[in-house]
């Protein structure tokens, strides 16, 4: 187990982060220690934990779950290089590539969909029901649902993709929550709808009928 010196710096803290991840120590998969379990390993201090967390998130290495945690997604420094490119692109591209990969997922998701994915899309989407009120998590709760249709795509690669994209997806999500005018309920009740149902090109519809509205709203 990697340690930090006690005046350590955040880039030191992420560095160390990396070596944990990288030595196998927080398998892709896993959830990381909580906040203040790092402070006590590492001996750095709260804000210090945090930012190096931030930063990690936002490459797309680690994940936040609403509720659950911290998840390692990835421990390639091609995905490092990758979601450092994407969270420097602008809302536009950002939602061109979610209507790409979200289309996609729906539809797969209706062809392919278990009883266990189907359960867990409907809990999801209640969560995100109640959620609403407060924007980080009803932030969190839209990511969450995002990411278990793609999960019940059943296409590995795609979840890889997807989680690689945690960091970028979770801000261009919070950023719609904050700055948008609607929740766009109905898209999403219909996307799950669709899904349980296991029509495909309702799914597809759902998901893509969204996204453009975020985007006629953000032109």
């Amino acid at each position: 187990m990697t340690h930090v010196r006690r005046t350590g710096l955040v880039d030191q803290m992420i560095a160390v982060l990396r070596a944990n991840i990288a030595d196998g120590t927080w398998p892709v998969g896993s959830r990381i220690p909580t906040e203040p379990a790092l402070v006590e390993q590492f001996g750095a201090s709260r804000n210090t934990i945090r930012e190096a967390v931030g930063a990690l998130v936002q490459v797309g290495m680690l994940q936040r779950r609403q509720g659950s945690g911290t998840y390692v997604v990835s421990d390639s420094e091609v995905s490092d290089v990758i979601g450092a490119r994407l969270t420097a692109a602008d809302h536009r591209h950002s939602l061109e590539l979610r209507l790409a990969i979200d289309v996609m997922a729906a539809e797969l998701a209706a062809r392919r969909r278990t009883d266990d994915a189907a359960a867990e899309l409907l809990a999801v989407a209640e969560r995100r029901k109640a959620a609403h009120g407060d924007q980080v998590a009803l932030a969190a709760a839209d990511l969450e649902l995002h990411r278990a249709v793609v999960r019940a795509s059943g296409n590995p690669l795609l979840v890889s993709v997807y989680d690689s994209l945690a960091g970028l997806l979770e801000s261009t999500i919070t950023e719609n929550v904050t700055d948008l005018p609607g929740t766009y309920d109905d898209q999403h009740e219909a996307l799950v709808a669709a899904i349980v149902a296991g029509d495909p090109e309702a799914a597809a519809n759902a998901a893509r009928s969204f996204l453009h509205a975020i985007q006629e709203e953000r032109s």
